[in-house]
């Protein structure tokens, strides 16, 4: 899991064009990332209260003889 003060720290790395995500974030005009960021923050539900993110990493990795 991933702890946030509020939806403005999880979105914050992501305009500074970090890692894939915030590369994609940073290549979008300023009305489609506004819109992004709209409807992430409302799928998320967040807002300026503290929350906590969970997430699962999947891999796979296997040898060819």
């Amino acid at each position: 899991t991933a702890g946030y003060e509020g939806f403005e720290d999880l979105w914050d790395p992501l305009e500074s064009g970090i890692a894939p995500s915030g590369a994609y974030v940073a290549s979008l005009t300023c009305d489609q990332r506004a819109a992004l960021k709209a409807d992430f923050q409302e799928r998320l539900g967040a807002g300026t209260e503290p929350f906590r993110l969970g997430a699962r990493a999947w891999l796979v990795a296997g040898q060819v003889p």
